[in-house]
C-alpha cells in the first residue's frame, strides 16, 4: 500500500511539473507573439518604403494632421507590438498619428501588392503601422500621408 501511495504521489509530482512547464510555455509564447509577429511580417514586405523627397509645408500637414482627427500640434507617439495590441483590446478609437501612419502603410502595400491574405495584410499592416512610426519623424509621416490623401481633403 506504501509503495502504490508512492508511485501516485511520484505521478502526481511529474505532471504537476509538466503543467508548470507548460505553463511557463504559455506565457512565454504569450510575451514573445507580438514581436514575433511584427519581425516576420515586417521580413515579408518586399520593400519598406521610402522616406519623402520632399517634406510638404507646415500648412498642408497641419491640414492633414486636423483630417486624421488631430488637435493642437502634429504628435507622433512611437508605437511597438505591445502597444499596439493593447490599444486594439482598449481603445474604441486610433489617435491621428496612427491614422496617419495607416493610411501611409495601406498606401504602400496596396502598391507593392503585399500582406497576402486577409490575416496577412492585417498582419503587415501592423507591423507597417508600427515601423513608420518607430522610424519616420512627425513630419516625413505627415507628408507621405498628405501625398497618399492627394489635395481633395478626403480621407482615403
Amino acid at each position: 500500500m506504501v509503495a502504490v501511495a508512492a508511485h501516485h504521489l511520484l505521478f502526481v509530482r511529474l505532471l504537476l511539473r509538466g503543467l508548470a512547464a507548460l505553463v511557463v510555455l504559455a506565457i512565454t509564447v504569450c510575451l514573445l507573439a507580438p514581436w514575433l509577429v511584427y519581425e516576420v511580417a515586417l521580413a515579408r514586405l518586399p520593400t519598406l518604403p521610402d522616406r519623402p523627397q520632399v517634406l510638404a509645408t507646415p500648412q498642408q500637414q497641419d491640414e492633414v494632421w486636423r483630417r486624421a482627427g488631430g488637435e493642437g500640434p502634429l504628435v507622433l507617439e512611437p508605437l511597438n507590438p505591445y502597444g499596439f495590441v493593447v490599444a486594439l483590446v482598449t481603445r474604441d478609437r486610433v489617435r491621428p498619428g496612427e491614422e496617419l501612419a495607416y493610411w501611409v502603410a495601406r498606401d504602400h502595400l496596396a502598391a507593392e501588392r503585399a500582406g497576402g491574405g486577409m490575416l496577412g495584410w492585417q498582419a503587415s499592416n501592423a507591423a507597417l503601422m508600427i515601423w513608420l512610426t518607430r522610424h519616420w519623424s512627425r513630419e516625413e509621416l505627415a507628408s507621405a500621408a498628405y501625398a497618399v490623401t492627394g489635395r481633395s481633403g478626403q480621407r482615403p
